[in-house]
């Protein structure tokens, strides 16, 4: 029997739609995987976020605001007295929240990834970029199974970057605004800024105010309700003396030398700040590139890697943001693929010793990250120094 007619008429209609079926595909399939993560408790669920919503809402919902309530900033507070108004498990509000951030990042990263190359919505690379980064590991465990935050502000760190990148520069200092609400963590971000501001020169480091001047807004509720007016900033200040450790549960260059924080924290920082101001040198001196938008997003994965290896009291999930920078940068080149897959599988190591009590992070994971980064370094090194030989070739031949 041949083909039927209503069969071509299908089959046909697949085709034609068929970057929209595979988009709905995608989102079913990835909305699956994070429905079966709904049910799963973590530490951080029963021991803290439990705690802080029984608190808000037993003491005023809205009004439980005017005193702190846990150590998040007050944005997130301000969630929180907003979901304790409806009768449903707070486990599922948190969790989805932070998936909507989900689909956010996906949906703004594949747009952005889109623009870049001049194709169009629903395209091959559009779906190829939404389904990536939403299928990341990390990704996925974060928000559905953990029910943490980081999705969030990583979505507005990142979204600031290219607002940046595309000259939306006021759009984009709001969105970095917005980030450091949700998670100081948010800071990682800086080091790119301050390189797209000494090499741009694009806009004015006066606009960083308008960053703080949003920050400062996210507590307005809290505000009305009679906090202090600084509080926000207090926050963070409180938090840096928090989990006064080398590092936990993170592959760390401290490894190397042990757990005395009060001696090796300080060095800790200067050792970080020297390797950002060594990457700004040599960007400025044109030994790393820094001019298409894949060059920015490598470099700040770099930076974000180089946090995790050289800096104090890491935790596994401040890897979250540059585990995502890097699916960005792989979909930029492919070539850089193995970096994220190493990157990658070894923040899902430090997640399931926290999660599912795996073996966790030891010396020899470290080695594999340290590696991989020192690998990514040379990288673009040495295409930097192919671009510089091809230069030097063809100002020969002139």
């Amino acid at each position: 029997m041949k083909i039927l007619g209503f069969e071509n008429k299908i089959i046909d209609y697949v085709i034609k739609h068929k970057g929209v079926i595979f988009f709905g595909i995608i989102t079913l399939v990835s909305l699956m995987v994070r429905f079966a993560g709904r049910d799963v408790l973590s530490d951080d669920m029963s021991g803290f976020l439990y705690l802080w919503y029984d608190q808000i809402k037993n003491n005023g919902h809205i009004h439980a605001l005017s005193s702190q309530v846990g150590d998040y900033n007050l944005l997130y507070q301000t969630f929180i007295a907003f979901i304790s108004y409806f009768d449903a498990p707070c486990i599922y509000m948190f969790k989805a929240f932070s998936v909507l951030f989900d689909y956010a990042l996906a949906v703004v990263g594949a747009l952005y990834i889109c623009s870049v190359n001049e194709k169009k919505a629903f395209s091959g690379i559009f779906n190829i970029s939404y389904m990536a980064l939403l299928f990341a590991p990390t990704v996925i465990i974060n928000s559905s199974y953990w029910g943490q935050c980081d999705v969030i502000y990583t979505f507005w760190g990142i979204l600031a970057i290219i607002l940046i990148l595309k000259d939306k520069n006021i759009l984009g200092f709001i969105s970095f605004g917005i980030a450091l609400a949700f998670k100081f963590q948010a800071i990682f971000f800086l080091p790119v800024i301050i390189c797209l501001y000494v090499v741009k020169r694009k806009f004015s480091i006066l606009n960083i105010f308008i960053s703080i001047a949003t920050f400062w807004l996210s507590g307005i509720v809290t505000f009305i309700e009679g906090r202090d007016l600084l509080a926000g900033f207090k926050i963070y200040i409180k938090q840096t003396g928090e989990y006064q450790t080398m590092w936990y549960n993170a592959p760390s260059f401290w490894e190397f030398l042990g757990e005395d924080y009060a001696s090796l924290h300080s060095l800790a920082m200067c050792v970080f700040l020297m390797l950002c101001a060594l990457m700004l040198f040599l960007i400025i001196y044109h030994k790393v590139s820094f001019e298409t938008d894949y060059d920015v997003f490598r470099v700040m994965a770099w930076f974000l890697w180089a946090a995790m290896l050289f800096l104090p009291r890491m935790h596994e999930r401040y890897s979250f943001a540059l585990d995502v920078v890097l699916v960005f940068v792989v979909l930029f080149d492919i070539r850089n693929l193995w970096y994220m897959l190493i990157e990658i599988m070894c923040s899902t190591v430090m997640y399931g010793y926290y999660l599912f009590l795996n073996d966790g992070v030891g010396v020899p994971v470290f080695i594999v990250y340290f590696v991989a980064w020192a690998l990514y370094s040379r990288r673009f090194l040495l295409d930097n120094a192919g671009i510089d030989t091809a230069l030097k070739k063809e100002m020969k031949q002139v």
